[in-house]
């Protein structure tokens, strides 16, 4: 849903906007906001990630 997101957003921004102003959404906006939803995920994929099993010495 994110990226479709991003792909509706990019067409918005490159039909409406001049050359210019939408490479520098694509450089100065896209990257931030692909990096805010990888930092809000970061909980979330912390919490299910699978814990390895402690090794016992013998």
């Amino acid at each position: 849903v994110f990226f479709l997101f991003l792909a509706l957003l990019n067409e918005i921004v490159w039909r409406n906007m001049s050359t210019d102003a939408w490479v520098n959404f694509k450089v100065f906006g896209l990257i931030p906001i692909t990096l805010v939803f990888a930092l809000a995920n970061a909980p979330f994929m912390a919490r299910h990630m699978i814990e390895d099993e402690p090794k016992s010495s013998a």
